[in-house]
């Protein structure tokens, strides 16, 4: 076999290897979306109930219920509303919800 020839299969065997490596890169990457391409959670990251309910003051303590309150009685919705998601790790829009309903 000579160097041309060497060179030639050297060249095919990695551009397959190359391949493989990029289609596994990508059907591991999009594991996480639907056929359409829009995020899709994966079943770790679903809350295990539904927010927007009366179900979020029950996840609230007595002394966080307080402390949101004078937030808002001070004028300080958005600090309320930061310490609601960081607390029950909900969205923005039930957070804020919850607390223009105090």
């Amino acid at each position: 076999m000579d160097a041309v020839t060497a060179m030639i299969i050297a060249a095919v065997l990695g551009a397959v290897i190359g391949a493989l490596v990029v289609a596994a890169m990508v059907r591991r990457n999009n594991a996480g979306r639907d056929s359409l391409m829009a995020y899709r959670p994966l079943e770790k990251d679903v809350p295990p109930m539904s927010f927007g309910s009366q179900g979020d003051t029950a996840q609230l303590s007595p002394e966080q219920m307080a402390k949101l309150r004078a937030l808002v009685d001070r004028g300080r919705k958005i600090e309320a509303i930061k310490l609601v998601r960081d607390w029950t790790k909900i969205g923005l829009t039930e957070a804020k919800d919850l607390v223009e309903s105090l």
